[in-house]
């Protein structure tokens, strides 16, 4: 970003020719569009360039206090990860270690507490504190600890801390829990890498649930499209 940047000023200044892929860059920036070139190098997105990059520093603001101490923010922002699944699959890998689990019957399961963003002031035992996430299609009613209906008009709201725990397959929760998918952003398929699927994300409902093949639902949550995003537009 740094180096496209300067090689732009410069031909800005008529220090250097306006190449067509700095030309292409400069019309993409007065839309408010991320650079070609900045894109292909990032994680996916839908959000505007000023929004995008407010989020670059946010993203180098965590990282870097985290190499500076070497130590877990109290909370990690997943969205903040390049590669959230990679993370969330070597918390499964440290807990199997510790415990003397094999790999291959480890699953994740999501305990939504009832924190804010910025309240955890330490990890906790077992698993990691996680936060960033939004709900789409229901609300997350802290009180009652389960998923609920939407409030009108209110389309993406703001999901609590998570602590996200590795447990046995054989713990698996058969009832009282939807396996709502989180995905990277609202625009679920398509794109690169294919789909914006990240992991299955437990949460609690009241409603009837049934085992399937591929995990445990509520068809009211299946048809009102329920989901979590690491990120809004």
């Amino acid at each position: 970003m740094r180096g496209s940047l300067k090689e732009l000023r410069l031909g800005l200044d008529g220090a250097l020719n306006i190449s067509d892929k700095m030309e292409q860059m400069m019309n993409q920036m007065v839309i408010e569009k991320i650079p070609a070139g900045w894109e292909k190098m990032a994680w996916r997105t839908n959000k505007s360039l000023s929004i995008w990059f407010a989020d670059v520093a946010s993203r180098v603001d965590q990282f870097s206090k985290w190499g500076q101490t070497l130590l877990m923010p109290p909370s990690l922002w997943l969205a903040g990860c390049f590669n959230p699944m990679a993370f969330i699959t070597a918390v499964m890998q440290t807990t199997a270690r510790k415990r003397g689990w094999p790999l291959d019957d480890v699953v994740t399961f999501t305990d939504p507490t009832k924190m804010d963003w910025e309240e955890p002031d330490q990890q906790p035992e077992d698993g990691i504190y996680i936060h960033g996430l939004y709900i789409e299609g229901a609300r997350w009613d802290r009180d009652a600890g389960e998923i609920r209906d939407s409030h009108l008009r209110d389309l993406t709201p703001q999901m609590p801390v998570v602590h996200l725990v590795a447990i046995p397959r054989t713990e698996i929760k058969l009832v009282g829990y939807h396996d709502t998918p989180v995905y990277y952003v609202s625009q679920r398929g398509g794109g690169n890498p294919p789909g914006s699927f990240v992991f299955f994300s437990t949460l609690k409902t009241s409603e009837p649930t049934v085992k399937t093949l591929y995990g445990i639902y509520s068809y009211k949550w299946v048809l009102a499209a329920v989901g979590l995003l690491l990120q809004t537009e």
